[in-house]
């Protein structure tokens, strides 16, 4: 079957998984979104993808997030129509919810179309559950004060809009648009965005922006929630937040991942260890008070350890 004829219209309330080890999060069209996702950033090698994927399915992740420039689509595809394998889990196709990007380089009305059709042909699958803009202007070949990237950004929510209108995409958003971008979209969108994916962290909080968000009906969605490699020394050896996981008996990393919860984030749990899959999901048996979750809010600099999209025209 093609990628690009659909045998059938997927129903957009749709959302089979019924044991489902996170909670969910309901967007603004109604689709029941997994509320913690697997990341797949600088996971490149076959075999890793595979082996984590296929792992992660089995502890209970149901939302995969990848992109073309992760350059793993095609793997994870395997793992995602391995009917075999899926009925080892007692599931299908359907209760995964698979998340993929238009390629910053594809931006304007007929790329971002091809994109999302090529990234359906190497995920093997006949629609996606969310498909988002990955960055709000060319990461080459434009300057970042361009008055070209709005027009092109314009074009590119154009043909999500038609392909979602189509029933190929459950739901439709973007990914690192400040507030500002998001100005500029809501004047012309006929479909709001479900979701705005952006590094989101202790560090990082984006508080204006996830109350723009909240207000608009736009779900915020936290990627690099542990503050990525780059930031996590400086994270990790917080004293407070040793002694906050040491009296609560659970990781660091699990305590953050609480903490984005808490807000009403969804998030990208990325790890290249299967050992970690199992841990970095677990959330639910324990809770923290609101001067546990306000003591992790002091921490916030708004320091970038992922690319800042703020310089985008």
């Amino acid at each position: 079957m093609s990628a690009r004829e659909p045998e059938i219209k997927h129903d957009k309330n749709k959302y089979a998984s019924s044991n489902l080890s996170t909670d969910e999060i309901m967007l603004n069209n109604k689709v029941r979104m997994p509320a913690i996702g697997l990341g797949t950033w600088r996971l490149k090698d076959a075999d890793q993808v595979k082996k984590i994927v296929t792992e992660a399915i089995k502890v209970g992740y149901r939302r995969i997030d990848t992109a073309p420039d992760y350059e793993n689509e095609e793997f994870i595809g395997d793992v995602i129509t391995d009917r075999d394998q899926l009925a080892k889990f007692d599931i299908t196709r359907s209760d995964l919810f698979i998340v993929t990007k238009v390629d910053p380089e594809c931006l304007g009305y007929e790329r971002t179309k091809e994109s999302v059709h090529r990234s359906m042909e190497r995920l093997k699958t006949p629609y996606l559950d969310l498909v988002i803009i990955h960055w709000p202007g060319p990461k080459e070949g434009k300057e970042v004060e361009s008055p070209e990237n709005s027009k092109l950004r314009k074009e590119s929510w154009q043909a999500l809009e038609e392909l979602y209108n189509k029933g190929l995409l459950r739901a439709i958003g973007v990914s690192n648009y400040n507030k500002r971008h998001l100005e500029e979209l809501l004047k012309y969108c006929k479909v709001v965005p479900a979701v705005n994916q952006v590094e989101f962290h202790p560090l990082c909080t984006n508080n204006e922006l996830h109350d723009f968000c909240q207000k608009h009906g736009i779900h915020l969605q936290a990627y690099s929630p542990l503050a990525s490699e780059e930031g996590k020394e400086e994270l990790f050896e917080k004293e407070e937040l040793k002694q906050l996981a040491k009296k609560k008996g659970k990781t660091i990393p699990q305590i953050i991942l609480k903490w984005s919860r808490k807000h009403g984030l969804s998030l990208q749990a990325k790890t290249a260890h299967p050992e970690n899959l199992k841990t970095n999901i677990d959330l639910k048996g324990f809770d923290m008070t609101d001067e546990e979750v306000k003591m992790i809010d002091g921490y916030n600099q708004d320091k970038h350890f992922c690319e800042n999209p703020e310089k985008i025209l």
